[in-house]
């Protein structure tokens, strides 16, 4: 009988299920996550368009930033409501496990995203907000993504290259820093509403949902 390191014996049942275990979590491994929701990336996607044309009517001091947390908050809802309706209907324990890892990747980056928007909105620094949350929010993408398909990775390096090029452009433009910048304002528009919407378009297509 195989014995343990400590030398005490090892029941047949609890062999097999340490197998069983084994070869479950390296069927979630080699199955790609599909969980994500090409609707709900589309409507993300169309959410960002509409806060984008919102957020340039500059109505008060504020109004720029509040209206793309706005939109941020509304995404997270409609993105996680179209991820949990696609998993239901999968009806899939081993999606719903990659869904849970797929979101435990990409919190941390929000998480870090939340707190640097408080630092940022206090020190008034405005125009480097849309960089940041492209780059923050490309980088769980990318590290969420690395469970999935590849198109969701690609969709994160995307976010992550049009974060560069805002936070760049707004270092060597030398823009106020008392708002947004306009080549930050257009770097989200393409990333969060058109990178949303041709991945969502893509993952409807290819993957159902």
């Amino acid at each position: 009988m195989e014995q343990r390191e400590d030398g005490t014996p090892v029941a047949l049942h609890d062999r097999a299920m340490e197998n069983l275990s084994f070869i479950r979590d390296a069927m979630e491994r080699s199955e790609p996550f599909t969980g994500i929701s090409g609707k709900g990336l589309i409507a993300m996607g169309l959410l960002a368009l509409a806060g984008g044309h919102a957020a340039r009517l500059h109505r008060s001091p504020d109004w720029w930033i509040y209206t793309w947390l706005a939109v941020a908050v509304l995404g997270c809802v409609a993105g996680l409501a179209t991820m949990c309706w696609k998993m239901r209907n999968l009806d899939r324990p081993s999606v719903a496990r990659a869904t849970r890892r797929f979101a435990l990747n990409v919190a941390p980056a929000v998480l870090a995203g939340v707190f640097l928007t408080e630092i940022f909105y206090e020190l008034g620094l405005n125009a480097l907000m849309p960089g940041l949350w492209l780059l923050l929010y490309g980088t769980g993408v990318v590290a969420g993504g690395a469970l999935s398909v590849r198109i969701i990775p690609a969709m994160g390096g995307y976010l992550m290259i049009l974060g560069a090029v805002a936070l760049f452009w707004t270092q060597w433009g030398e823009q106020p820093f008392a708002r947004a910048n306009p080549v930050g304002e257009i770097a989200m528009v393409l990333g969060f509403g058109g990178g949303h919407i041709v991945t969502g378009a893509i993952i409807w297509r290819r993957y159902g949902g």
